[in-house]
């Protein structure tokens, strides 16, 4: 079995951790605040439509508190948080450790390649509907799927091993040929879904309701593609249209940017608009929209 620390055990991570926990695996959790507390007290609760889960697993606000150079890094911190965790994980990370860079985002993998070698971070992203319902306590209602491989589409020994964890655990995962494809297709469905949720205060669904709001995203969706291409990626017209199609079937979804806005908490969007701002200016390709959405954003904050 894998020793596996879980840095950032909040609603994505601490679903993680729960089901290799339940698969036999050494996981420990790192969190902070009240929900740390709730873990050390009562325990991690997780109710899911892969079943409910109830687990007392070692935690605490410092990843050098557990047994040093974890088999796995499982990285779902939020993407404003990166470098500063980079520095924490540091005396943890072994020449043998594997990072699962697990956040959302275009730039974060790059931070944690040039921190540790790209022989030591996985590029990789996951679609999973979790939240946070209380200190020590998430609740997944759709999805679970994580989706990685290495750049050049080759399945490396790396590669093979977490694909066996995962399906010892009973994780649903896809390993496609090309990730940095498959992850700015997940980039691009955050940038629309996550930052109109998240600046509008309304869930998936209610956005679809409003035409002037579709044509929005079709408009946001060609930005994207213009700065992909721009940047290499081979992203397709059909892949940012299906974002949209798919977006309208997704019903009360609610997205993470939107549940941190509800509940007043810092927002991720820099990573969305911010990192689509960046990129545009790197490549001198315009995109009007997101940077006035970008605007908007900073305006809030």
């Amino acid at each position: 079995m894998a020793t596996i620390l879980i840095m950032g055990a909040g609603a994505v991570g601490g679903f993680y951790g729960s089901r290799l926990a339940e698969a036999g695996h050494d996981v420990n959790l790192v969190a902070r605040g009240e929900h740390l507390r709730a873990l050390q007290n009562d325990g991690l609760k997780v109710d899911s439509v892969f079943g409910n889960f109830h687990q007392k697993l070692p935690s605490s606000s410092d990843p050098t508190a557990f047994e040093p150079h974890p088999d796995y890094i499982f990285f779902a911190v939020k993407s404003f948080d990166t470098a500063y965790t980079i520095e924490q994980i540091r005396p943890i990370v072994g020449p043998e450790t594997q990072i699962l860079a697990l956040q959302n985002g275009i730039e974060n993998y790059d931070l944690l390649a040039e921190a540790f070698g790209k022989n030591r971070v996985i590029r990789a992203f996951c679609r999973v509907n979790s939240e946070m319902i209380g200190p020590g306590h998430i609740k997944q209602v759709k999805f679970g799927q994580i989706v990685f491989n290495e750049d050049n589409g080759t399945r490396s020994a790396r590669i093979t091993k977490l694909d066996e964890i995962l399906t010892k655990a009973d994780i649903e995962h896809i390993i496609p040929d090309d990730i940095r494809r498959a992850v700015w297709i997940k980039f691009t469905w955050n940038s629309v879904h996550n930052v109109l949720t998240g600046l509008l205060q309304k869930t998936i669904v209610e956005l679809y309701k409003d035409e002037s709001m579709i044509e929005l995203m079709k408009k946001m969706t060609q930005e994207i593609l213009s700065v992909a291409h721009a940047e290499g990626i081979d992203l397709r017209k059909t892949d940012v249209a299906e974002v949209v199609e798919e977006g309208m079937k997704l019903g009360a979804f609610r997205t993470s940017t939107y549940q941190d806005r509800v509940k007043g908490k810092k927002l991720e969007y820099d990573a969305f608009t911010g990192a689509l701002v960046r990129y545009g200016r790197r490549h001198g390709v315009s995109i009007p929209v997101y940077e006035t959405l970008d605007a908007l954003y900073r305006g809030l904050e």
